[in-house]
């Protein structure tokens, strides 16, 4: 399934963390020759989005006004034009009126409370470059999942969990009280 992917890592060179960016959304995530890749990588972060264009087609991450944090979003976000209007009242201003554009400005005015006031199904990856925050949110019900593994300095995630395992160093191990866990509970 097509969806979100991200490095974040003090560890890493900026190329490498392109590089596994790159094989990661070429090789796990996308499925269809169709499928649209948008990315983005910083000094310590590397964040992708593989989709077939048709909820929030437009290019992202989009970014705040000063270019330093950015937003990446898998999904849809359900009747939010009172929240907006409220944001547009408090002097935010909208230039391409999309999901992803009213949850960073929300995100800017509401901090981490900014999911509570979010309906729909969806990911987010919000990535403060200035601050090296990173906020990962994805819906009440978990529709769209998000794996992630943090190992050597990195955190890795993704929509799929064969994204994670892209890294040629991530130690394949079964965890066999997890395994248990889930098929005794369904939960991981």
């Amino acid at each position: 399934m097509p969806g979100l992917i991200g490095i974040i890592s003090t560890q890493k060179e900026n190329d490498n963390i392109e590089n596994l960016l790159s094989k990661i959304c070429v090789k796990s995530i996308k499925h269809e020759e169709w499928h649209k890749i948008d990315s983005h990588t910083s000094k310590s972060a590397g964040l992708g989005r593989v989709h077939p264009g048709i909820f929030n087609p437009e290019p992202q991450p989009i970014f705040n006004k000063d270019k330093t944090v950015c937003l990446l979003m898998d999904g849809e976000i359900y009747d939010y034009e009172y929240l907006k209007q409220e944001l547009i009242h408090k002097g935010h201003g909208f230039s391409i009126g999309n999901d992803p554009e009213f949850i960073l400005h929300l995100y800017e005015e509401y901090g981490k409370g900014f999911v509570h006031k979010l309906n729909g199904s969806f990911t987010v990856i919000i990535w403060d470059e200035k601050s090296k925050k990173l906020v990962i949110a994805n819906d009440r019900y978990g529709i769209r999942p998000l794996y992630y593994s943090e190992h050597n300095g990195s955190l890795l995630f993704g929509s799929e969990v064969k994204a994670i395992l892209e890294d040629e160093t991530f130690k394949r191990i079964i965890d066999d009280r997890s395994v248990a866990d889930f098929f005794l509970l369904g939960i991981s």
